[in-house]
């Protein structure tokens, strides 16, 4: 899993005042953050791998396993998108790192998902806006929301549960089943 020749690769996106790495995982986080590549130090590590990563000892690391081979759940988006709204809203992280194996899949379709329920209205300046990593690796790769648009396009029915989470500021959970009861009654009909 560790690659000693890997840099660090990804994107760095800004929201508020955060700024959001969606990465590869890095090649190694020692226990001691002073320790750390520039690149590797974050306030918060969200992790979507199917491994465990050891997080520095002092920062908090959120992991959701997610199989390469595996369709993500709803419930993944769901808590992911809980997370992220936390600290880029009420806590106001600094430094968020978004990461999975290769850093080009896992980690971008979750953040898409975020732009998608939070600023589905500002996402492509914010694609536009962040900065490449890697200088080595080619341009506009990654697109979080081709990314979360080809996983909705399998599975439509998650487009409810984003679109509810992001009409209710407080990411509660019954606000956002109402909010889902409310979009399926305008699109069905009382009957369904």
């Amino acid at each position: 899993m560790n690659d000693p020749k890997r840099d660090a690769s990804g994107y760095i996106y800004k929201i508020n005042e955060s700024e959001i790495f969606v990465r590869n995982r890095p090649n190694k986080l020692s226990m001691n953050f002073d320790k750390l590549d520039e690149d590797d130090k974050a306030d918060v590590y969200i992790s979507v791998t199917d491994t465990w990563m050891e997080p520095p000892l002092d920062r908090p690391l959120v992991w959701y396993p997610w199989n390469e081979d595996r369709k993500p759940t709803p419930e993944l988006f769901y808590a992911i998108n809980r997370v992220l709204r936390w600290h880029v809203y009420y806590r106001k992280t600094p430094k968020i790192s978004i990461n999975c194996d290769g850093g080009t899949h896992r980690s971008v379709t979750v953040f898409g998902a975020f732009l998608l329920t939070y600023h589905a209205d500002i996402a492509e300046q914010v694609i536009k806006d962040r900065i490449n990593i890697n200088k080595s690796d080619e341009l506009d790769w990654a697109n979080p929301l081709e990314y979360i648009e080809g996983y909705l396009k399998e599975r439509p029915e998650d487009r409810l549960l984003l679109s509810a989470m992001g009409e209710d500021s407080m990411s509660r959970l019954d606000a956002h089943c109402r909010s889902i009861f409310d979009k399926v009654k305008e699109r069905f009909g009382e009957e369904r």
